[in-house]
């Protein structure tokens, strides 16, 4: 599962290159989780989620967990035979093209063909080999052929690109890659020919000018906006070529810490300042501003690493994800969209405090405290921490303050110290810092405020000769946060009691009485950080949300998980410009204080060593630095979030037409399919389903996808209300409604049964004796049937006593008699066998007459070994369980469902012709339910009880009766060619 936002970090030194590089985390899909070939050639995902695969046996479609689908490949599939070489969206459906099976244009719900005529002034047969499908302008298709040169595709027709002269469409032959720049000039990568810069006008290809390269094989081309044009070879590796000096420099000469990228290149995707780089020799991304390159390769047993080292091409969705495709299935890299630098401190450090100043930020460690510039985050100065303390533990700083020439820093042992061009001083402030540890420091305009572990805060003012302190509020619990405004007046955490303020010239703490509160929840009431807009107003972070408090107004608003935010405490604050940041554990969040809508970003996993600071947001010098546990990031706060797709709904046996949902005449129940392809993060996804007034709870499931029938919902004249909820991994929250009516069948409604009544009044007394005969006789043939098929039942049970142990043991009886005769010690080990074999024989008998145990062991474990046994027995049919622990039940429920189990899994060996058999077991509610569904040739007949009579079917018969003697009901749905399925429901007692 995808938990992590790939991303690029820059060392602070170069010595700590190998430590600072990022660890990226990938989505693997393969045919481990359903994939029908491990070689992958291309993917698209649309609007919806939906990730589309194109590989060697066909195409698929994955949107998250346990939803990849069958592959459109089959005799009547307009699909091209060949690998999958391209998929693109195109004139509202899809393009897919073939390396051996030319191009097809589908519909992109039911996969069906659109047609695509040829040119009509064109005789060429159609392009059959596709090596690549690249988007044009004007709804536009560049065809890149094998064996032919390239094509033009429009939603209407396709026709080849004509050339200047034979000898530039002999070199066109074969074309890999395109290119193309904002002032129209258009590269061409061949496959064997070389790299060429042209023009194209419609259908028209200008003069090939052939463009100098060491390797003629070119595998793919990417534009570079700042003037450059990159080449992948194989062969020659990745070339960046100047287009305005001709200048061609080699990538394995560009990077500065010596690394090398493989030479048999494959594809190229550039995106700002990433370069991603496939070969057959794994990943490489090389960051062109930092010039640093990594290579990532598959590592065994661990299925985050790069499925394979082949990588056949890199497809972004602009959804946040990128996409590699490779021989090994593909593998899915969340991209981190938040543009950003991230460095560590020194060695192994864990960041302690983190504050700034107008010109650099400070980082204090239990090591030193770094001084580093705002602008590039390079290291400025390195100060020693001040002297260790008792026991030889140093003094480690948990706060640190900037005050004209001075620094300050309050340790987590020894107390505050003062630096001023020289060496630490410690200060002292009153008995309270010297019998308890200091927690942090708050800026205040004439010094600061030392925070204590539980036994209140001191007020320290920094004149030019000594200190002056004041103890505020001694003994109180205010000792994790805060800041002092504009006027003076300081803000700070209650620890339980939510805000409290200390107001100039106070020494006691004041709560803050409008701050949010709830007598059932403590979640506004721990604030890990504070910050202040220009406008006066206070923005909280606290474990439950964000809270605004307008200290003029005396009022607050709460910003919480679902309204944009992710879940998880917020522990950091800063104003930043004209948007409020927030950090959780592992993400950051901006508001549009406008709109209320909030963007998340999620952090790097090369900086994933640990939680951001409690106020660890810090915003200065026009610029916003995130600290966390394993360094600083420098985050872009212009970037954009990636596009998340909407929440997917699918109904099965109802109608939906807006927002109101019917069931067919007579239904009680309809299937339901709720997805949120969210496969950069899908564990964080929340899903819910919510049948007000059939269920009283709502059905919740995480991941990408929740399934939910709803059987037995009776009808009524109001509509039921149908809840949907979604909440995304970054926190946007979906709610979708629909009303759902269920109907009674035509003659079960009062009008027509009264009209019917009406029309009977003449003739009852006649048509209710002929109907009393009918159905006696009725009965009497279901009666016969079912002693016919007890009778054939005991038939069967004699021929196989008889055909089977019977026989052996009359062997057996005859052996012994010659054996008395003639003893031989090889003949008993015989006998022996074939004694042990007609006792197996009873055993399994006797176990299909009534298995030991039964009634007396959990009935999920009854129903589990009888599917063991079947499955031996039947070794060409799969048997799928999904067993839930149901207990031991009543004799009556434990033999139907035995029996029912018994006769349905008999019809499945002897008509079905299947090739796998599902079987369940579940309660819900007041209700056991058993289900057997087969993928056999199944039926369709007239199912009630006189129809199986007179067809002699008297397994279906036989389980209708079990079903009937326990009070339950029997559902049989097949249809012929798309298998049978059984469902035995039976009440349960209270």
């Amino acid at each position: 599962m995808l938990c992590a936002v790939l991303s690029v970090l820059t060392p602070a030194h170069t010595a700590r290159q190998a430590s600072a590089q990022p660890v990226p985390t990938f989505v693997r899909i393969d045919d481990t989780r359903g994939l029908a070939s491990n070689e992958v050639w291309s993917a698209y995902r649309d609007a919806t989620g939906i990730l589309w695969i194109g590989t060697a046996t066909g195409l698929q479609r994955w949107g998250g967990e346990g939803l990849i689908g069958p592959g459109f490949r089959a005799d009547s599939s307009p699909i091209p035979a060949g690998e999958i070489s391209g998929i693109l969206p195109f004139a509202g459906g899809l393009m897919v093209g073939s390396n051996g099976g030319g191009i097809a244009r589908l519909h992109a719900t039911d996969m069906t063909e659109r047609p695509v005529s040829a040119c009509e002034s064109d005789t060429e047969p159609p392009p059959l080999y596709i090596r690549h499908l690249t988007p044009l302008a004007d709804q536009r298709v560049f065809v890149g052929a094998g064996r032919t040169g390239p094509w033009v595709l429009t939603p209407d027709s396709y026709c080849p690109f004509r050339f200047a002269s034979p000898a530039d469409s002999a070199r066109g032959i074969g074309v890999e890659a395109l290119a193309q720049t904002p002032d129209g000039r258009t590269f061409f990568g061949t496959w064997d020919r070389g790299l060429f810069s042209t023009t194209m006008d419609g259908i028209r290809i200008g003069v090939l000018d052939s463009i100098p390269h060491p390797s003629g094989q070119i595998r793919d081309l990417a534009y570079d906006p700042r003037g450059y044009l990159w080449s992948a070879s194989s062969g020659a590796g990745v070339i960046r070529h100047d287009l305005d000096s001709g200048e061609m420099v080699r990538l394995a000469f560009l990077t500065r810490d010596g690394a090398r990228p493989d030479n048999r290149n494959t594809s190229l995707h550039l995106e700002g300042d990433r370069l991603w780089i496939g070969s057959q020799g794994g990943l490489s991304f090389f960051n062109t501003r930092t010039r640093t390159l990594q290579n990532f390769l598959p590592e065994l047993g661990d299925p985050n690493s790069l499925c394979h080292e082949f990588v056949a091409d890199i497809y972004d969705d602009k959804q946040g994800m990128l996409w590699v495709l490779t021989d090994g299935g593909v593998c899915g890299v969340v991209l981190n969209h938040l543009d950003h630098r991230f460095v560590t401190v020194r060695g192994e450090a864990r960041l302690i405090a983190a504050a700034a100043d107008p010109e650099s930020f400070f980082l204090g460690t239990e090591f030193a405290i770094e001084r580093r510039a705002t602008d590039g985050l390079e290291v400025l100065e390195e100060l020693p921490l001040p002297a260790r303390g008792i026991g030889g533990r140093p003094a480690v700083p948990v706060g640190i303050v900037e005050r004209g020439p001075a620094i300050l820093t309050a340790t987590s042992q020894h107390g505050l110290f003062r630096r001023n061009r020289g060496d630490w001083t410690r200060i002292g402030i009153g008995p309270l810092a010297e019998t308890t540890s200091l927690t942090g420091l708050i800026p205040t305009r004439g010094g600061a405020l030392v925070q204590t572990f539980g036994r209140g805060v001191i007020g320290v003012s920094l004149p030019e000769g000594t200190p002056h302190y004041q103890i505020l509020d001694e003994g109180s619990s205010t000792t994790l946060t805060g800041l002092s405004d504009g006027e003076g007046t300081v803000w700070m955490d209650g620890r339980a009691g939510g805000l409290v303020r200390i107001a100039p010239g106070d020494s006691v703490t004041t709560p803050v009485d409008s701050w949010p509160r709830d007598s059932t929840s403590t979640a506004f009431s721990r604030v890990e950080d504070l910050t202040i807009s220009p406008d006066g107003v206070l923005w909280a972070a606290t474990r439950g949300g964000v809270v605004k408090y307008d200290p003029k107004k005396e009022t607050h608003r709460v910003y919480v998980p679902g309204s944009g935010l992710p879940a998880g405490r917020t522990v950091a604050a800063a104003w930043h410009g004209d948007n409020l940041w927030v950090a959780t554990d592992h993400s950051l969040s901006r508001l549009d204080t406008l709109n209320h809508t909030w963007d998340t970003f999620f952090a790097p996993p090369g900086s994933d060593e640990g939680p951001f600071l409690a106020k660890g947001l810090l915003s200065h010098g026009g610029r916003l630095v995130a600290a966390r546990e394993s360094g600083l990031w420098l985050v872009d706060t212009e970037s954009e979030p990636p596009t998340a797709p909407p929440p997917v709904v699918e109904f099965v046996s109802a109608s939906l037409e807006g927002g109101r949902l019917s069931l067919p005449r007579g239904e009680d129940g309809f299937d339901l399919a709720l997805r949120l392809a969210d496969l950069a993060h899908p564990g964080d996804v929340l899903l819910s389903a919510h049948l007000i007034g059939h269920e009283s709870a709502p059905t919740q499931a995480s991941g990408t996808e929740l399934r939910r029938r709803y059987t037995g919902v009776q009808p009524r004249k109001e509509p039921y209300h149908l809840r949907l909820t979604a909440l995304s991994s970054s926190g946007d929250y979906h709610t979708m409604d629909y009303s759902v009516r269920v109907r009674r069948f035509v003659w079960q409604t009062l009008w027509f049964r009264s009209l019917l009544a009406i029309l009977l009044v003449g003739t009852v007394g006649g048509t209710a004796l002929t109907r009393t005969r009918r159905r006696q006789r009725e009965a009497v043939e279901i009666q016969t049937a079912l002693a016919e098929s007890r009778e054939d039942e005991r038939q069967l049970l004699s021929r196989h006593i008889h055909d089977g142990p019977l026989q052996t043991l009359y062997s057996i009886g005859h052996r012994i008699e010659l054996l008395e005769e003639e003893p031989e010690p090889e003949g008993f080990q015989a006998l022996l066998k074939r004694n042990d074999d007609a006792i197996d024989a009873l055993r399994r008998i006797c176990a299909n007459l009534r298995p030991s145990g039964m009634g007396q062991l959990a009935l999920d474990r009854t129903v589990g070994s009888y599917c063991s046994s079947f499955q031996q027995d039947h070794p060409a049919i799969r048997v799928d369980r999904d067993l839930h622990e149901v207990g031991t039940l009543t004799e009556p429920i434990v033999v139907c469902v035995y029996r029912v189990l018994q006769s349905a899994l008999a019809n499945v060996s002897r008509h079905a012709q299947a090739t796998t058999v599902k079987v369940g077991l579940q309660k819900q509610g007041q209700a056991l339910i058993l289900s057997v569904a087969d993928d056999g040739v199944g039926f369709k007949r007239d199912t009630s009880m006189l129809a199986l009579a007179r067809g002699r079917h008297f397994g279906l018969l036989g389980m209708r009766e079990w079903a009937e003697r326990a009070g339950g009901h029997l559902g049989i749905d097949s249809e012929p060619g798309k298998g049978t399925t059984l469902t035995l429901t039976v009440p349960l007692s209270d």
